[in-house]
């Protein structure tokens, strides 16, 4: 542990470092009430369940995640919508709850999967892996995949539908059109079950597919054959992504696709989209849930925006940020595997300042981030999840694992701290001796202890279909799927759904070019993982996905570029890619350092309606250059190892190009015994002449479409 001085940042023993934030968030609470502290987290880690614990023990509703803070712009916009409408959130049916997988009889092989703005053999979302999808077209299903890139799966769909950035919702209200014109609805399911259908097909009866084609730049034909291959199927899956989360429509567009599967006789049947359940109903939170839904009830922007009341758990980061602005005084901040500035919020300089303005605050990373040196008072170092033990409970599977090494140097994991804390500020929520005392407390409803479930591994509770035909119906206040539920009327957002275009359509010629940004790099996450030498190594720059005919003229695959929005700029290196629709730009997220924030491009106060969702990836913007390399940048070179070492290619069509074969080998081996390239436009992995053509070789172990076995190989 580390604690900040004038002179500078110096060692503590873990004992002063609590002791000294626990007598400051005490002393905060005393004289300035529970809701002077803050409690912050990222995304996609096990962090949640703990720090929940610890903020509304504390007794805060201040329980914040920052990945993204801006517009809650990740998951959130779904889960809200999806909660009003059915009362839970929905998954695509890959067989995933069943441990006999595809060979369940319970299951059926959807015939059609429609992947929306998610790329998932990259991103493997939320607990869902991409493979599953993959698995899926090899037994036989169609896909459609709607993305502004030609992704690997958009290569392997039946149709892709090329769209421009921001205009999903759009596009989803064609598709709604399309079924009421072709009377393609589930009418029994409607009449028995559904409320609101008739204003849903009011809203869309003007958006014919022509009318989206004007908006989304793909042809209306081809989106009469998507929307006609996903409604006549049965049955199809949706798969859609943090794309529908980062527009000004977020909720829109996410009530049209929630609406889509439901009318469309899809949602919670075998192979459709299941309604997600906790395994043996332990909460995914692992909180109390009368207390946190006590004090959710005091959460900040609730009032202003009461859609995040609807299955959202946190409070509102852009409604803090123009209160501290505006003279809020928050006394103590926890932050807990953030990087905040890098990846958090749009406009990350003024992010900074105010959050400069809290009193002591506390960073618990596994490095000492930017973000840590510059505003954590101190620091508290964790472990990896490979020195500590742990559980994981995500909708479809119970699990538990042990450490395999222990803790390097003094850290400790996210759950031995926040109990530890816990302890000194909220002790009669944190009554545990122990990690694992609290795991086994929180596995009694599945009937193990957290030692009989690491010898097992995992449990799968299964699913029941058609749950609302066993119960009394679905969870919404009338038992039915409501349509037009009354917390988004109360929020101003009914009749629904309903479309808002992005900044892009309304600048003119100044800013000629579309600008996505947050595609996954599967060798990082997010801002995370660029300070691992092997991976840095396979991709050394931050890049921007120019079309060939986009370049200025003066510009050269390779340059460094200018990329300038209304709002801001910030510099990349283009690269020339086919793949990337013409008038759209694909820059890479997650880079830190003077200049290279892609989230500069965007101002503060851009949250969607009903203040979910923001603009991240559909911007107006301009290129101009060359400008000058970043002096940290200036010999930097693309990844050393080049073609010409390549002797020989695995032709196969089942490389996603995620590159764990090349990271294993070389973190094996210590040498470039395989790499994988873009040939032709397909992934390719090749061996070098470098290869030590290992017994049992770590590349095909991690491999995880089988593309590097023999029977795989065609």
């Amino acid at each position: 542990p580390l604690i900040k001085t004038r002179a500078g940042w110096r060692k503590a023993s873990w004992e002063e470092a609590l002791e000294m934030a626990g007598d400051a968030f005490l002393n905060a609470r005393e004289k300035h009430g529970p809701q002077s502290v803050i409690f912050c987290k990222g995304t996609g880690r096990d962090i949640g369940p703990w720090l929940s614990r610890l903020a509304y023990g504390f007794g805060s509703s201040e329980y914040y995640a920052l990945g993204p803070g801006s517009g809650s712009a990740c998951l959130m916009p779904r889960m809200s919508v999806t909660n009003a409408v059915f009362g839970g959130f929905m998954v695509a049916d890959c067989s995933q709850y069943f441990p006999l997988r595809y060979n369940d009889p319970r299951w059926r092989l959807p015939e059609c999967i429609l992947v929306w703005g998610s790329n998932p053999v990259d991103s493997n979302p939320d607990g869902f892996l991409g493979q599953w999808i993959v698995q899926c077209l090899k037994l036989g299903s169609r896909m459609i995949v709607v993305d502004p890139r030609e992704t690997w799966m958009a290569r392997r769909a039946d149709i892709h539908l090329s769209i421009d950035p921001g205009t999903d919702g759009a596009l989803a209200m064609a598709f709604l059109h399309v079924l009421f014109e072709e009377g393609l609805e589930k009418t029994g399911l409607e009449e028995k079950w559904v409320n609101g259908a008739d204003e849903v097909r009011e809203q869309v009866k003007y958006f014919s597919p022509e009318r989206a084609s004007a908006e989304c730049g793909v042809s209306a034909g081809d989106i009469v054959s998507a929307a006609l291959l996903y409604c006549r199927c049965e049955p199809a899956a949706l798969h859609w992504g943090v794309s529908m989360d980062m527009s000004p429509s977020a909720l829109g567009t996410a009530h049209a696709l929630t609406s889509l599967v439901v009318l469309s006789g899809n949602l919670d049947v075998p192979g459709g989209n299941v309604i997600v359940t906790d395994p043996y109903g332990i909460s995914r939170r692992g909180v109390d849930r009368d207390l946190a839904e006590d004090l959710g009830k005091t959460k900040t922007g609730l009032s202003e925006y009461p859609m995040i009341g609807s299955g959202v758990p946190y409070a509102l980061a852009d409604v803090l940020l123009d209160e501290i602005e505006s003279g809020r005084s928050i006394e103590c901040a926890w932050y807990q595997g953030t990087g905040l500035t890098a990846n958090g919020f749009a406009e990350p300089k003024r992010v900074g300042k105010l959050l400069a303005r809290t009193g002591l605050s506390v960073m618990v990373d596994l490095f000492m981030s930017p973000a840590a040196d510059e505003l954590a008072d101190i620091f508290l170092p964790v472990c990896t999840c490979l020195e500590r033990s742990g559980i994981r409970n995500w909708w479809y599977q119970l699990a538990a694992f042990d450490r395999v090494i222990e803790p390097l140097g003094e850290s400790r994991s996210d759950m031995e701290i926040v109990l530890s804390f816990g302890r000194i500020v909220a002790g009669e929520h944190f009554p545990w001796s122990g990690v694992t005392e609290w795991f086994d407390h929180i596995l009694k409803p599945s009937g193990h202890t957290w030692s009989e479930l690491c010898r097992k591994g995992w449990l799968m509770p299964g699913t029941r279909y058609e749950k609302h035909l066993s119960t009394a119906g679905f969870n919404t206040p009338t038992g039915k799927i409501e349509l037009q539920p009354g917390i988004m009327e109360r929020s101003g957002l009914l009749p629904a759904p309903w479309y808002v275009p992005p900044p892009s359509m309304e600048t003119g010629k100044k800013y000629p070019l579309k600008l996505t940004t947050g595609a996954r790099n599967p060798l990082y996450f997010h801002g995370e993982h660029r300070n691992v030498k092997h991976l840095r190594e396979l991709a050394p720059l931050p890049t921007v996905e120019v079309h060939p005919d986009d370049f200025p003229h003066e510009v050269g695959s390779g340059d460094w570029v200018l990329l300038e929005s209304p709002w801001g700029s910030c510099r990349r290196v283009a690269v020339s890619s086919p793949r990337i629709k013409k008038g759209v730009i694909s820059a890479d997220h997650g880079w830190g350092g003077h200049g290279l924030n892609v989230n500069d491009l965007l101002a503060s106060r851009m949250q969607g309606r009903g203040g979910l969702g923001y603009p991240f990836r559909c911007l107006p913007c301009r290129i101009s250059g060359p400008v000058e390399a970043p002096e940290e940048y200036g010999d930097v070179q693309e990844s050393p190892v080049v073609e010409s070492e390549c002797i020989m290619d695995v032709r196969t069509i089942w490389c996603t190009g995620c590159r764990a074969c090349a990271v294993a080998c070389v973190i094996h081996t210590g040498i470039h015994g395989l790499v994988v390239r873009c040939k032709d436009g397909e992934w390719t992995p090749g061996f070098t002449s470098a290869c030590l053509k290992c017994s049992f070789p770590p590349c095909e172990a991690v491999c995880h479409t089988g593309c590097l076995t023999a029977e795989e190989n065609v």
